[in-house]
């Protein structure tokens, strides 16, 4: 699936900004499959090294078949849940990491989740992409068991 096919796909659903931003992220990374230079590179931190950026992308092309990652494409960019959670009361952590696709930057999950959830928390990841569980496990991990920690009844 290319750029074009995956905007194509999201406009003609009347996707929400985020879904928008999303397939065209994914779109992208799926353009430069195999490519590991391009590809993974433009979602993760800058200190992630070729090495991990070739792992990574054996790792999401062994993991699923092409059928399954347009269907992942497709659910993203059609199902719309935003009318059932908007004003969820109950906490909500979104942990996204200072680089990557513009879709899972901070600015972006402000202005789409924000709407939705009155009691968003929102932390980056310093120094981290998209994969901030893979590139800095125990500050994810700590962060986690922080907000857990902070909402347990």
């Amino acid at each position: 699936m290319d750029l074009r096919k995956a905007l194509d796909t999201a406009n003609s659903q009347g996707s929400k900004s985020f879904a928008l931003r999303a397939a065209m992220d994914l779109a992208r990374l799926w353009q430069f499959q195999g490519k590991t230079d391009q590809g993974f590179a433009n979602f993760v931190g800058p200190d992630m090294s070729a090495k991990w950026h070739q792992l990574k992308s054996e790792h999401f092309l062994a993991s699923s078949i092409l059928e399954a990652r347009r269907g992942y494409m497709e659910m993203f960019v059609k199902i719309c849940f935003s009318d059932r959670v908007k004003g969820l009361e109950v906490p909500v952590l979104a942990v996204t990491g200072e680089f990557g696709g513009e879709a899972f930057l901070k600015p972006a999950v402000e202005d789409d989740f924000g709407a939705l959830y009155p009691n968003l928390e929102i932390i980056v990841v310093p120094n981290a992409g998209h994969y901030p569980m893979m590139e800095a496990p125990p500050f994810f991990a700590a962060t986690i068991e922080k907000f857990m920690t902070k909402h347990a009844g």
